[in-house]
């Protein structure tokens, strides 16, 4: 989204753990974060917001987890990717990044603390359903609820096709 000087922000993200390998089959773990709650609603705060988020998932509870993001290689990536490169240039090389190219795309980030052995994966599920967010929502019978954002709009997918096809985990180790 597009503040008023025309700088693309973030102004709502998070991440969803399901049936993990250190959870029950059918716990579901939802975090989300929105940049009012947070911090100012500028392009720094949006920044820092990218950053929580990535922090929070860069704890030995996901260590090694792979984290699918719908169209992450012409979107997401270019948020998550800048200004993990920005932090890494300005204040602290703390992010080591490994990226995975197909056609000049991102379709893998793989993000690690530095020093440390704990690193996460984003991949792109668009590689594994091809369609867009509002296709998926008819293909996977999602009911047509008031959905406040995205994200929820996004589990809420995964989730039916998980189900559906009775496949256990979204996330998985790497």
């Amino acid at each position: 989204m597009q503040n008023k000087d025309s700088y693309s922000m973030v102004f709502a993200l998070g991440f969803v753990t399901t049936g993990g390998f250190k959870q029950s089959k059918d716990s579901t773990d939802l975090t989300l974060y929105y940049l009012t709650d947070h911090f100012s609603n500028t392009v720094e705060g949006s920044a820092k917001l990218v950053l929580l988020c990535i922090d929070n998932m860069l704890v030995s509870k996901y260590n090694k987890f792979i984290f699918y993001v719908h169209n992450l290689g012409k979107f997401d990536v270019i948020f998550v990717h800048k200004f993990l490169l920005v932090y890494n240039l300005t204040v602290k090389y703390k992010y080591v990044l490994d990226p995975l190219y197909r056609d000049n795309q991102i379709i893998r980030l793989t993000v690690k603390l530095k020093n440390t052995k704990i690193k996460i994966a984003f991949v792109d599920s668009l590689n594994l359903l091809n369609s867009s967010l509002a296709q998926l929502v008819i293909d996977y019978k999602v009911e047509k609820l008031k959905v406040f954002s995205l994200i929820y709009l996004l589990i809420k997918i995964i989730y039916c096709m998980l189900v559906r096809n009775q496949i256990l985990n979204i996330i998985i180790k790497i």
